[in-house]
């Protein structure tokens, strides 16, 4: 099998993969109401979220997301996570 894109989390300019992570509390796109497509064999999910540290909160820095063409993906603010 394809090794899978991980979600990536930015820490003091470092940048980091979020990989075997079990659990609930990070957003994905289902909850914005956007439904995904495969993207390639190395992105079955078809997204990739980011995460961001600033001033000690969990932000949701952004996403990439594969949709189906035609669908126009809502305006999205981020915020911090209160999840």
């Amino acid at each position: 099998m394809t090794q899978q894109a991980s979600d990536l989390f930015f820490y003091e300019g470092n940048q980091l993969d979020i990989v075997g992570i079990t659990g609930t509390g990070l957003y994905t796109p289902k909850e914005f109401g956007i439904e995904t497509r495969s993207a390639s064999t190395g992105c079955y999910r078809g997204y990739i979220m980011r995460y961001e540290i600033k001033d000690n909160q969990l932000y949701m820095e952004g996403f990439w997301v594969k949709i189906a063409e035609g669908i126009t993906p809502p305006a999205i603010m981020i915020l911090p996570l209160h999840k």
